[in-house]
């Protein structure tokens, strides 16, 4: 199992309507690919987390990086993991706007040193698990 974890900021255009089209077209696609993981998004800044095989979820990396909806990607972490964190979301999704702690993963260190455990991977996990049975989450 390999995850990743990036930040970015929405591009000034970004509606709503397109943030509905990225979890429409994130879900069926990652159910077909066996990916999983968690989108938080203020209405200035996305932060995910993608699971599944590396290959894969490296290639749909690629791809999100080049889509002109947002723009200054910060990779926080991308590292081989024990098992997934969130096997049952093909997309989760946090509007964060509604959860004060967001800022704080925003601006979480974004060291990825080998074999070391970022703060704002760390974060990011402790942060996903317990929303995990809240409102906040749209699975």
């Amino acid at each position: 199992m390999f995850e990743l974890i990036y930040q970015s900021k929405a591009a000034k255009s970004l509606a709503e309507s397109d943030v509905k089209e990225v979890l429409e077209t994130a879900r069926a696609n990652n159910k077909f690919q066996n990916i999983t993981g968690v989108l938080m998004f203020d209405g200035l800044r996305f932060l995910q987390l993608l699971e599944g095989d590396k290959h894969l979820v490296e290639a749909l990396y690629e791809q999100i990086a080049n889509d002109k909806r947002h723009h200054s990607l910060n990779l926080f972490w991308s590292q081989e993991t024990p098992g997934p964190a969130f096997s049952d979301w093909s997309m989760a999704y946090v509007d964060a706007t509604a959860f004060s702690n967001f800022e704080a993963l925003s601006k979480a260190d974004g060291d990825l040193e080998s074999g070391g455990t970022s703060h704002g991977a760390r974060l990011f996990r402790m942060l996903s698990q317990q929303l995990y049975d809240t409102s906040y989450i749209e699975r």
